[in-house]
């Protein structure tokens, strides 16, 4: 149990309002939003990051192969010039939160100022569905916010809460964001800087559950690598959990549906796994579909960020020559995680059969920029990733993302009841 707990009580509010407090010591109290006083005389601490700005501002135009694609330079100089100004008045998260905001600034989800390792975070973890953002998952204390919708975020509606977050989260669209977000939900010096959090180690939430009553917490953060011993929605471990929740640790692996006569396929990352290489993986998967008379193959991209594109040619070469390949027998999922050369799989696997896709649109874009170098600022160390090409794959695409043939929505009663809307979808071919 966590120490800081103290107490859960009631307060008077239009229905039950369940305030649970974790208590930690406020580094803000008695100063504006916890600015500490020496960050705004500091004139070393001050010209440090200056610094780093400086080399940002000058690397990352050159470095970036069209940094100014979506962006007009005067902009971008004007938000330079902006953060200079106001660096001694801000704290160190602060300013790394500016630096963030600037590089976001490029509509690139591959290019992104890495924000520093063991910022503390809520034990609360957040999946925007299609019925709200929800507690997905929470620490042993919170139990009754499982599944409880976010309704606002240290008293800020959760919309104009996501208006603020969505300005320091490099996307190209709307599903990444809705991915990525979910991160910064919980990062408590991300929301302190953003308005969004009393103090840089502790949040607010006001959340409500499923009759409509509220639930308000104020939360202790803590560092990423405290162990927690998480409560998750849904079923368990087993045979009811949904196939895309049972490997998730594993790049790749497959099992039959012998009720559908299907094969399914799931890769969570275009990355090699040395105990088991591709090219033995497409054997034994296409064995398997000969030997168990399957008819329709099923392949699963919802989890797979991307990597290495390459990694997925034998199974490629394999379905160009197999009945399989034909039309009507192949299902693609996607969704808001499907990112980077995952969309360039989707979009060779439409080139080489005739796939039907199911699920969300992409979070990443068929045309985009990719193949991802970085540098670190001079002061802070802190990491600026950047794209070095770009990749036009599909010039008959002017969406920012892939959109599937057949959309399928999923809310929070999917997930707790263990449901697979998108795979059910795809096995009844509709």
């Amino acid at each position: 149990m966590l120490s800081a707990y103290q107490h859960i009580r009631r307060l008077a509010a239009p229905g039950l309002v369940l305030a649970a407090l974790l208590t930690a010591p406020d580094p803000g109290a008695g100063q504006e939003r916890g600015r500490p006083d020496a960050a705004r005389t500091d004139s070393a601490r001050t010209a440090h990051w200056r610094m780093d700005l400086a080399h940002l501002a000058a690397e990352l135009p050159r470095r970036h192969p069209d940094f100014f694609t979506h962006l007009e330079p005067a902009r971008f100089r004007a938000e330079v010039a902006a953060l200079r100004d106001t660096i001694p008045h801000l704290a160190d998260h602060e300013v790394a939160l500016g630096l963030a905001r600037l590089a976001a600034l490029a509509g690139d989800a591959h290019t992104a100022v890495v924000l520093p390792a063991g910022m503390p975070v809520a034990p609360m973890v957040f999946e925007w569905f299609d019925d709200g953002i929800r507690a997905y998952a929470v620490g042993p204390l919170w139990a009754p916010f499982v599944g409880a919708r976010l309704v606002r975020v240290g008293g800020v509606p959760v919309t104009d809460a996501m208006a603020r977050i969505r300005t320091v989260v490099s996307h190209e669209n709307e599903p990444w964001f809705r991915h990525r977000a979910m991160s910064m939900l919980r990062t408590a010096p991300v929301l302190h800087a953003l308005g969004l959090a009393p103090s840089p180690d502790s949040v607010r939430y006001t959340l409500e559950d499923a009759h409509g009553e509220g639930l308000e917490v104020a939360l202790a953060a803590l560092p990423p690598e405290r162990d927690v011993t998480w409560l998750v929605g849904g079923p368990p471990e087993g045979p009811r959990r949904p196939h895309y929740r049972r490997h998730g640790e594993l790049p790749y692996w497959f099992t039959v549906l012998p009720d559908e006569r299907t094969l399914y396929f799931q890769y969570n990352v275009c990355r090699e796994d040395p105990a088991r290489p591709m090219a033995a993986f497409a054997e034994a998967l296409f064995a398997a579909a000969d030997s168990a008379g399957v008819e329709r193959l099923v392949i699963d991209l919802r989890l797979n960020p991307g990597g290495d594109s390459r990694v997925l040619e034998p199974v490629l070469a394999r379905l160009s020559a197999h009945p399989l390949g034909e039309r009507g027998s192949l299902a693609v999922l996607v969704g808001r995680r499907t990112m980077s050369s995952a969309v360039l799989n989707a979009l060779a696997l439409r080139r080489l059969a005739f796939p039907t896709f199911y699920g969300e649109p992409t979070g990443g874009a068929p045309n985009h920029f990719g193949e991802v170098k970085s540098f670190r600022l001079p002061r802070s160390g802190l990491e600026v990733r950047h794209s070095t090409r770009y990749f036009r794959q599909a010039p008959g695409i002017t969406t920012p993302y892939l959109a599937p043939d057949v959309a399928v929505p999923i809310t929070w009663a999917d997930f707790e009841a263990g449901r697979d809307p998108v795979l059910e979808r795809a096995l009844g071919g509709r």
